[in-house]
């Protein structure tokens, strides 16, 4: 094991080194390590025994950004399951019908059941946060026809969103979901039951 003349003092040469030694693990693997180290680097920062700049510097940056698109392109040579951590690795639709019909068994309207509905139809069409949908107000939803798409009217529901994990500046964004064949599993449906319950 390689000793320092300075220590366990963090600094980014160190960080990068022991990255290049010691981790033959995933990108998100060795980002939990840095936050861990850039933690430790923090605290002797604020203990005055660190004087060395930021370890994120463009080195670690650039070492970084390389062992994501090894990793990308390790991932694709290996024909990896693409679906892994993605929508698709979520539950089946017969799982979500019986999370939607368990709401819809639910008959008191103590037991928040039409707004559980609401929130789980809503957060799988709109493909959104849990918290964005939570947060959301009547006022941040609006209908927008949709003109010349079959037979039948077609309307967007759309929820305008400025706040959220994955916006924190106050960036407008966009969700929309359109009609389903299946009236249970319609978010429109569930969002009409619950207004007609609370209002």
């Amino acid at each position: 094991m390689r000793k320092f003349d300075d220590g366990t003092i963090v600094s980014e040469a160190k960080l990068l080194l022991w990255l290049q030694t010691n981790a033959s693990l995933a990108a998100s693997t060795i980002e939990t390590y840095v936050s861990g180290v850039i933690d430790l680097y923090k605290q002797q920062v604020s203990l005055g025994t660190n004087l060395h700049t930021d370890p994120r510097g463009g080195a670690l940056k650039s070492y970084m950004d390389s062992l994501g698109r090894e990793e990308a392109t390790r991932k694709r040579d290996a024909m990896d399951d693409r679906q892994e951590g993605t929508i698709q690795d979520g539950y089946s639709h017969h799982i979500f019908s019986r999370i939607n019909s368990h709401y819809l068994a639910m008959t008191t309207i103590s037991s928040n059941c039409s707004r559980n509905r609401l929130d789980h139809l809503l957060t799988y069409a709109l493909m959104s946060r849990g918290e964005t949908i939570r947060g959301a107000q009547l006022a941040d939803m609006f209908v927008l026809p949709m003109p010349n798409e079959g037979a039948q009217p077609c309307h967007a529901v759309v929820l305008i969103t400025a706040q959220g994990k994955t916006n924190q500046f106050g960036r407008l964004e966009y969700a929309g979901c359109l009609r389903y064949k299946n009236v249970l599993e319609y978010p429109q449906s569930a969002l009409a039951i619950y207004l007609f319950e609370h209002f």
